[in-house]
């Protein structure tokens, strides 16, 4: 191509990778060029490493990615962006259809850490998300943002049967919603 935008995809596990059946088709790494009058510049690179685990007792999948600092950045270069995601399986004896495929927990680039923690009482499928940022040099402990949300659902149909927001510091409730069916 003369003039265009290239994404190259390769499949091949790198140290680290579980190597699972059901990942062999997720790409590993991702090179984008941009090309112009036919010469091929490299403008991003992406590496993915996918592991096995299981959280809160189901089975779940980390999903790793490093995004490329720089054009030329190898994939152990300290300064490339670093984030992960855990979601639950789409398959799992036990686990809810609800929870599959949910994110169990988050990093962002930013240092931006999600944590979802669900609970399964009887047909109510209960999630709470608490948000918290990572130490740093101002700050030397994680912190939990000003509030947190707790979301119950019919484990059948999915309804969300109440919504609370909470503030962290003492559990007062700040905004609630409650929701019945037939």
């Amino acid at each position: 191509l003369e003039n265009a935008f290239v994404t190259v995809k390769d499949y091949a596990p790198f140290d680290g990778d579980d190597c699972n059946a059901d990942d062999a088709a997720k790409p590993r790494q991702e090179t984008r060029y941009v090309v112009v009058n036919g010469t091929a510049t490299v403008i991003g690179r992406t590496w993915t490493c996918y592991t096995r685990l299981t959280r809160n007792g189901y089975a779940a999948i980390r999903k790793e990615s490093w995004r490329a600092s720089a054009p030329d950045a190898q994939l152990n270069d300290p300064l490339n962006a670093y984030s992960y995601e855990i979601t639950y399986a789409d398959t799992g004896v036990g686990t809810p259809l609800l929870m599959r495929g949910a994110v169990a927990e988050s990093l962002d680039e930013n240092g931006i850490l999600t944590v979802n923690s669900c609970s399964l009482d009887g047909n109510v499928l209960t999630c709470e998300t608490r948000k918290f940022t990572q130490p740093s040099t101002f700050n030397s402990s994680p912190i939990s943002h000003l509030s947190y949300l707790t979301i119950e659902q019919d484990a059948t149909y999915g309804n969300v049967l109440r919504r609370m927001e909470r503030l962290t510091e003492n559990d007062t409730v700040v905004s609630a919603e409650q929701s019945t069916y037939d």
